[in-house]
């Protein structure tokens, strides 16, 4: 299957204008009634997936596509008028598809099709199988009253969501300190900060800021008035639009007939019900409890010896900070060394060349392509014989109204243009864009990354891999469309990479000296590994038992909302949040698609690390399980994720290799 070239022309849409826009959209929406029209025509004993299933399919997918490239606009378009524009034809496209979708004739002609068994290949049973599914949990099968509560509640839903995810990116703070508030925090750092009028240096809330800054900044006064900015970002219109989201989304939960809006979400992840999941969150909050308790007491010990006050205790500003500074005492680790180390160009290109040998691929950098920002970057992924398989843009650098953290955005997802039997069809190439936020280089300093955001980098573009490579007939079985609890498995899988001596070696080069990590560096950062990590679990099963309790019984205010979030805090970890937090306000993926599933970072961690087996025995770098990777990537969504992970495993997946490692902390 031949996969079609683009041409600069097919990216105008990253400079898209308002206009330009809202004729995509009306272009779009025309084809999905059209689609819809056409299939709701035809006498149900005619009916076959040639001219009921693949119609709307296909319908679907240029309309996906356009969202798809609207919410990447929306997050980090140069222009302000143009972000609001793009956020606001969402909406739109939101709105009018609700309208349309929400139809009892086209329910009934994909249900006329399904009765009449026609053979298909197991991709094409199972997008069947799902449509029928997802129009249920729709409300199709509801009378029509309670049919229509449920599409007016969605769309209300979409509307929150898009506004709470503007006002994250659009949302900005900051501290405002002289140069002796700035003690502890390197020379690099200091100079690409902002100044103010008065010639005061601005630590925003972008990541680049904040997390140096808590790690390092001696003046925990600072410290504090930062994380607690942090803590209250999105504001409280943020906070307002969760708590009416939590309440719609429970209202259509019962009408639908779910006991609560977390069954609801839960019927279609691995982990199936809400029960297994507490279980899943209790059975690693078990196993972590000990030792995250000595974690803490360790920290609050070092900060009991550097304040001289002896019963004085760890605050939530406290974490990083005194981290650090144990970090370094117990492993000689410097993290500010460290990324003299990682400059960011090196280890971009030093990525690509593990990954393409890992993977079997090419990367090939692309000229010519003007796209949203100078910054931003296009590449395209080929195989090992130069055919092409897809396309891939950076855009690494913050910049007001950006979105704020790592994430890989899937624009267009590839799949066969037409259905047709014919093995010569043309498949349309998958197109994403990782959008980060790593410190601009400076006139005589390069960006430079910390081995956290190495890391992170890596699972990124682990993501990015799975979406290029997929290669799914249907573009609703692209990657990004596998269960929720299971999205995050193949990209936490790559994270080990970053982990290993020798790739350290290659992956490593200082800015001035050239040099790899020397072994004395990468022997601290291997002690250092699971360094807190059961702190760092034990952290998340906060997040993840927070999640679940608002969608199993959704707070009656926003008070208590925010107060929920501080008792699991002190209950958990035993440290006390500020008293004026409104986590909520700032968590995106509450209102991000993981709603009901932040649990699934763990629960995908779990099977990760299992899969990581087969290289710890293989070796990290084999062509054999590399390639078997490769495949279990390929498949995108097109099989069952238990299956497609105990076919790269030849065994039935288990937690051995995750408990262990978990022991080692």
């Amino acid at each position: 299957m031949k996969t079609i070239s683009y041409k600069p022309k097919d990216f105008n849409w990253t400079r898209w204008k308002k206009a330009d826009m809202h004729a995509a959209a009306e272009a779009a929406m025309a084809g999905v009634k059209s689609a819809k029209d056409a299939i709701k025509r035809i006498a149900a004993q005619d009916r076959t997936f040639a001219n009921t299933i693949w119609p709307y399919e296909r319908a679907m997918r240029e309309v996906g596509t356009l969202q798809c490239k609207l919410h990447l606009l929306a997050s980090v378009a140069l222009q302000k008028d143009t972000r609001t524009a793009a956020h606001s034809t969402v909406e739109r496209i939101h709105a009018k598809l609700v309208g349309l979708l929400y139809d009892a004739g086209l329910y009934r002609a994909f249900k006329e099709y399904a009765a009449r068994s026609e053979k298909l290949a197991p991709d094409a049973e199972r997008l069947v199988a799902f449509l029928i599914r997802d129009y249920r949990r729709m409300g199709m099968d509801l009378a029509a009253a309670k049919r229509a509560e449920v599409k007016k509640n969605g769309k209300l839903l979409n509307k929150l969501t898009l506004a709470f995810q503007k006002n994250l990116n659009e949302y900005h703070d900051e501290i405002r300190v002289d140069r002796k508030e700035l003690a502890g925090l390197p020379e690099s750092y200091i100079s690409g900060l902002a100044r103010d009028s008065k010639g005061k240096y601005m630590v925003t809330l972008k990541y680049p800021d904040l997390h140096p800054f808590l790690r390092h900044a001696q003046d925990e006064a600072r410290r504090k008035e930062l994380i607690e900015k942090y803590l209250r970002h999105g504001g409280i219109q943020n906070v307002a639009i969760l708590q009416k989201a939590l309440k719609l989304r429970e209202r259509n939960a019962k009408l639908l007939g779910y006991k609560t809006h977390a069954h609801f979400v839960l019927e279609v992840k691995m982990a199936k019900t809400p029960e297994r999941v507490l279980e899943f969150i209790n059975g690693l909050v078990a196993h972590t409890r000990s030792a995250a308790k000595k974690e803490v007491t360790e920290l609050t010990e070092r900060k009991r010896k550097e304040t001289g006050d002896t019963k004085t205790k760890l605050e939530f500003h406290d974490v990083s900070f005194y981290a650090e500074l144990v970090r370094q005492q117990k492993f000689s680790l410097d993290s500010e060394k460290v990324r003299e180390y990682f400059p960011l160009e090196f280890v971009l290109a030093a990525m690509f060349a593990v990954y393409a040998k890992l993977l079997s691929v090419t990367f090939k950098k692309l000229s010519g392509f003007k796209l949203w920002s100078p910054d931003v970057v296009l590449y395209e992924v080929a195989d090992a014989k130069g055919s092409r398989l897809g396309y891939f843009g950076l855009d690494m650098y913050p910049r007001p109204g950006k979105y704020g953290h790592m994430a890989a955005f899937n624009t267009v997802a590839g799949s066969a243009a037409d259905f047709t039997i014919r093995q010569s069809v043309e498949r349309i190439a998958p197109v994403c864009f990782l959008v980060g936020n790593f410190p601009k280089p400076g006139k005589n300093r390069p960006s430079l990354l910390s081995h956290g955001e190495v890391d992170t980098l890596f699972h990124e573009f682990g993501h990015i891999m799975h979406f290029t490579l997929g290669n799914p007939r249907f573009a609703s079985q692209n990657s990004f469309a596998v269960a929720g609890d299971f999205v995050e498995m193949p990209s936490q899988m790559l994270e080990n990479w970053t982990w290993d001596r020798k790739i350290l070696k290659k992956i490593s080069r200082h800015y001035r000296t050239g040099k790899p990590l020397p072994d004395s560096m990468i022997d601290g950062m291997l002690a250092a590994r699971n360094f807190l990590e059961a702190y760092g679990v034990t952290r998340q099963m906060v997040l993840a038992s927070y999640d679940m309790a608002l969608h199993l019984k959704p707070p009656k205010t926003a008070a208590e909302n925010s107060t929920l979030m501080m008792k699991l805090n002190k209950k958990m970890l035993g440290i006390e949040m500020p008293k004026n937090s409104m986590f909520g306000a700032g968590f995106g993926h509450l209102m991000g698609e993981y709603d009901a599933g932040y649990y699934g970072y763990a629960w995908s961690k779990v099977y990760a690390a299992d899969l990581f087996t087969r290289f710890e025995k293989e070796g990290i770098m084999s062509s054999r399980a590399g390639k078997d990777y490769r495949n279990l990537l390929a498949k995108a969504a097109t099989q069952d994720e238990m299956k497609m992970i105990t076919a790269f495993l030849g065994r039935k997946p288990n937690d051995k290799a995750f408990l262990k490692q978990l022991r080692q902390s």
